[in-house]
């Protein structure tokens, strides 16, 4: 199986967040993850990757819905143009997580 990864950072560039996409039968799935930095969480490459991962199986398994937070819109907008270049497929075969709205 082929995947892409990329790293969201915040305004100073610190690593905050990951976005990963797995070609599986044909479509590609994206997750990510992200430390919640307020309640003290930093964030862990690996550990994020993997979360990231196990959530793009239980999305291809369970078929249950994916989201991120609306912080990383921006990123998962890019994240989502570099997959279709990197796969070479086009938007529709792209299953994009939900945006959950700030609260």
């Amino acid at each position: 199986m082929n995947s892409i990864t990329q790293y969201v950072k915040d305004k100073n560039g610190n690593k905050v967040g990951v976005l990963a996409a797995l070609k599986v039968h044909g479509r590609i799935v994206i997750a990510g993850a992200k430390a919640h930095r307020s309640a003290g969480d930093r964030f862990d490459k690996q550990t994020g990757f993997n979360i990231a991962m196990d959530r793009i199986v239980k999305t291809i398994d369970c078929g249950r819905k994916n989201r991120i937070a609306a912080s990383m819109e921006n990123d998962l907008n890019q994240f989502s143009d570099r997959c279709v270049r990197y796969f070479k497929t086009r938007q529709e075969n792209i299953l994009r997580p939900e945006v959950i709205p700030f609260r």
